[in-house]
């Protein structure tokens, strides 16, 4: 412990100007470098392919998290798929069955715009922002 210590004392203070250059390369030229050396990384360490889809799948959590959709869905993704299937035996596969009672089909009606919230928040700041845009150039007047 005391000669980690010792490494970190003397070590990070003299990596700081590399550190610093780093952070004056731009991101979109980091990005894929650090996605092609994660990927290799994944595979090689046990060169197995169970690895890489498990970097897969923690690339697209990146990717969900970005587009800012809940996690909780996603964490309940398994549960209410085993609750689905069986579900589904009853009704014979006809999704009839969402529309049986109206509490399912309200709180279907529901979900579906919550699910595509993200989305819509998104189209909706971008066309703000052009408007915004387009005052700012005198066309709005």
């Amino acid at each position: 412990m005391y000669l980690g210590a010792i490494v970190g004392l003397i070590g990070v203070p003299t990596s700081v100007p590399w550190r610093a250059a780093i952070l004056r390369i731009p991101f979109a030229a980091i990005v894929p470098v650090i996605i092609v050396i994660d990927a290799i990384g994944a595979y090689t360490v046990h060169s197995s392919m169970w690895r890489r889809w498990s970097w897969s799948a923690s690339w697209g959590g990146d990717v969900v998290k970005t587009l800012k959709y809940p996690p909780a869905p996603l964490a309940l993704g398994g549960m209410a798929q085993a609750s689905f299937r069986p579900s589904m035996l009853i009704p014979q596969g006809s999704l009839a069955i969402f529309r049986a009672k109206p509490q399912v089909g309200s709180l279907t009606c529901l979900a579906l715009p919550m699910l595509a919230w993200p989305l819509i928040g998104r189209v909706q700041g971008a066309m703000r922002s052009a408007q915004a845009r387009r005052f700012r150039m005198g066309e709005g007047r």
